[in-house]
């Protein structure tokens, strides 16, 4: 490759300072983290390894902006921002659906009238997918150890039945087969 030319992964998991290892270029090494929907989401994470430089994040930053994404500076860490953020949100809005204390309709309600989100947590976890959700939050309570991220049992339950939301057509709700919601 061309000596200019930047190494970008879109790992969400593996370690960019370990595939830096490998490359005499460690400093032109850096992550783009889009979220899904990817067409829709304006926002993508730059994952800056240990050894990236300002001009590769510089570079990438302007890169983003030009495929019409805003770009927001990470260091490399488990979850980065978005997923560390949103992981507790959505296993503490299932822990109180598991407890009986709203149902999932009016817990999402809530969370979209009380506080503007677009949608609501666990209608949010259905469209990400609930197997890909477990895999977020088993990855981040086996690295960080902290108990915000253990799943909540609700949720291992659903995967184990291979209610995945969306894409298998039930999870939190229940979708018709353009993906809507038909059952609250």
């Amino acid at each position: 490759m061309k000596k200019e030319a930047f190494i970008i992964s879109n790992t969400s998991t593996l370690s960019l300072t370990k595939i830096a290892e490998g490359v005499e270029c460690k400093d032109r090494i850096i992550g783009m983290h889009f979220l899904n929907p990817v067409p829709k989401v304006p926002l993508v994470e730059l994952i800056k390894a240990m050894d990236t430089s300002n001009h590769t994040a510089l570079a990438v930053k302007q890169f983003a902006a030009k495929i019409g994404k805003t770009a927001i500076e990470v260091f490399e860490y488990p979850g980065f921002v978005t997923t560390r953020a949103i992981v507790p949100l959505l296993n503490e809005a299932m822990h109180i659906y598991l407890e009986g204390i709203s149902t999932a309709k009016d817990i999402d309600t809530a969370m979209k009238l009380g506080y503007n989100f677009q949608y609501g947590p666990l209608e949010m976890a259905d469209m990400m997918g609930l197997d890909e959700v477990l895999a977020w939050m088993d990855s981040l309570w086996m690295i960080l150890g902290e108990p915000r991220y253990r799943a909540c049992p609700i949720l291992r339950k659903l995967v184990r039945e291979r209610k995945l939301g969306k894409k298998s057509g039930e999870g939190f709700y229940l979708y018709d087969t353009e993906g809507k919601i038909i059952q609250h």
